[in-house]
């Protein structure tokens, strides 16, 4: 500590600018009179040329005269001291000090490189040096103590605060004049400071979560006077911002990790269309590159099953629209008199039950990215007469709203009807087809594209073992053929309900064609749901039975049930299958069901 803070004191710093300088051919008894008269207690002797040679104090030549041996006619030459131990102006304050300690003397003649006098070093000086310094160290570590935020508190082996910072104010909400000099455990019962005065052992790094919630770090050590503990020097550290941060930083990183996880679950789907062997898909894939360059519309057609979201997630992908929402919405699933609200949007109170802060629709949402309109063909005349008007002016009102939207976003539609024969028998508005219909991409069946069913076949299989954790089977030859020959009109969707079948229920390593046929059938081991609606019987499978057929009717006559014990209560009936009413309307029209 002396070495940090005294060692920049220079022995110029301290002494006093007025000092006695005698030649040393004068009178020693002149010398001791001058000394005498002007109150000082040394003078220091210098020769002819102005050099110093000695030194002389008023004590020395009291002595001298006390003795006799002072005498008439004397110089001072006779009498100095000439071995005088000496210092520099430049020398460090503690160095010198060290050297008046060594040879017990209370002065040092202070001479420079050139040998002239410069002062007289005493100890009185060298004390008040330290003095001024001690305080000005003590006023600098007190701004220091209580600019950090940190507590810093000092604790005597009588438990008293002895020193308190304002950090340690902020910490534990107590101020100074409160503590200092009381007992800390009158307000700190359980102190780990108490630890450390009764162990004696340091504390380092000790969490703690007060009752008001606040994150402490805290660091008790001790001092000790031996044999016996003296003080405790506390620290305690406030980290509940940083336990903040920690803790928004996992929630990003969260945040990341389900991204990264969505980007690799995308690029999983990617591996469905990038492997195809399909020269018919290849065209269709080539095709989609060259128009998600554009902002262009699209209109994806293709059966039930065939991708066409994923396509157009591709697309989606791919365009320098990538970074921004793709929003995807069924339009069948709309009922007409939401169809505004979901898609536009409405403002704060525009109607009873609204949302307190109002709700932005799809269209909003997904300014700046795209927005994908399913099954586009189920949407009524006089929903397709709004869609085409905020297709046509690119912009929008909300419902309530008086001022504009833009509509910056692209539109990917997609159906599995015919929509041009559906705008022929006057079922969709020409204007909106034409419209949506700026480019068209026709995805193939997967009965027109066998040769990709090995590769779904796989990919769909190392999805569904590292779902459920268990075994890949192994499909044999004679299945896999019968796999590739059947007529898969739910397309890739139904090939994926059916592998996760054989995943799940196969108990052999091998999966035989008598197994696929079952499985197919539906009367395996895990559930016997083939019945016609009247008769319970199983279908027999042909190559032109579909499973999506088969679990159709069985959820045809599962809806007619319910709405039988219901009194055709939709609500109820939504209720019981825990469902939206949305849904239901959607289910009961794709089958056919008529209210």
């Amino acid at each position: 500590m002396e070495n940090q803070w005294f060692s920049n004191i220079k022995v110029k710093d301290v002494i006093s600018p007025s000092f006695k300088t005698v030649p040393h051919n004068h009178s020693a008894v002149k010398v001791l009179a001058e000394l005498v008269d002007s109150n000082s207690d040394e003078a220091l002797i210098t020769d002819e040329s102005g050099i110093f040679c000695g030194l002389v104090t008023k004590r020395h030549l009291l002595h001298c005269l006390a003795n006799c041996t002072l005498k008439e006619g004397m110089t001072i030459r006779e009498l100095m001291i000439i071995d005088t131990i000496i210092t520099s102006p430049d020398e460090d304050l503690n160095t010198a000090k060290d050297k008046m300690r060594k040879i017990k003397v209370g002065r040092l003649p202070v001479i420079d490189q050139n040998g002239r006098a410069q002062g007289v070093l005493t100890a009185l000086e060298v004390c008040n040096a330290y003095s001024i310094k001690l305080e000005s160290m003590g006023i600098q570590l007190e701004t220091i103590f209580n600019t950090i935020e940190e507590a810093i508190i000092l604790i005597d082996h009588h438990q008293r605060v002895n020193y308190w910072n304002t950090g340690a104010e902020k910490i534990y909400d107590i101020k100074q004049d409160q503590i200092i000099g009381k007992l800390i455990s009158d307000f700190i019962p359980n102190s780990f400071i108490l630890k450390v005065l009764k162990t004696g052992e340091p504390v380092y790094h000790e969490y703690e979560i007060t009752p008001s919630g606040k994150h402490l770090l805290k660091s008790g050590i001790p001092f000790f006077q031996h044999p016996n503990l003296r003080w405790v020097v506390c620290t305690a550290q406030d980290v509940t911002r940083f336990v903040n941060i920690l803790s928004e930083l996992n929630q990003v990183r969260e945040r990341v990790s389900t991204l990264e996880k969505k980007n690799n679950s995308e690029d999983e789907k990617m591996k469905l269309f990038v492997k195809t062997k399909s020269k018919v898909f290849r065209r269709v894939l080539e095709t989609a590159k060259l128009l998600a360059r554009t902002d262009s519309t699209v209109l994806i057609l293709g059966e039930s099953g065939t991708g066409k979201e994923l396509m157009s997630n591709t697309i989606h992908s791919l365009s320098n629209r990538k970074d921004k929402p793709f929003i995807v919405i069924n339009c069948a699933a709309i009922p007409e008199s939401l169809f505004e609200s979901e898609f536009f949007g409405y403002v704060k109170g525009a109607f009873t039950g609204a949302a307190k802060d109002g709700m932005p629709g799809k269209f909003e949402l997904a300014n700046g990215g795209s927005l994908f309109l399913d099954e586009i063909g189920e949407l009524s005349f006089d929903m397709q007469a709004k869609l085409l008007r905020v297709l046509q002016e690119k912009t929008f009102y909300r419902i309530g709203g008086v001022t504009p939207v833009n509509a910056n976003t692209r539109i990917i539609a997609a159906t599995n009807k015919d929509i041009w024969k559906m705008v022929q028998e006057g079922k969709f508005r020409e204007d909106l087809f034409y419209r949506l219909n700026v480019f068209n991409l026709k995805l193939p069946a997967l009965r027109h594209r066998k040769e990709d069913i090995p590769h779904l076949i796989d990919y769909f299989i190392i999805q569904f073992t590292e779902k459920y954790n268990i075994r890949a089977p192994i499909i044999s030859d004679e299945a896999l053929k019968f796999i590739i020959e059947y007529e898969w009109r739910g397309n890739i969707r139904e090939l994926r309900n059916f592998i996760e079948r054989i995943v799940v229920f196969s108990q052999s390593e091998v999966v035989e064609r008598d197994q696929v046929i079952k499985i197919i059938q539906g009367d395996s081991q895990f559930d016997n749901i083939v019945e016609d609606e009247g008769e319970g019987e199983g279908e027999e499978v042909t190559q032109k039975t579909c499973l999506g057929d088969i679990l159709g009717k069985k959820e045809r006559k599962i809806i007619f049930d319910l709405l039988k014990k219901h009194n055709n209560n939709k609500s109820e009936v939504a209720k019981a299958l825990n469902i939206p009413r949305s849904t239901l309307y959607y289910r009961m029209k794709s089958l056919n069901i008529v209210e």
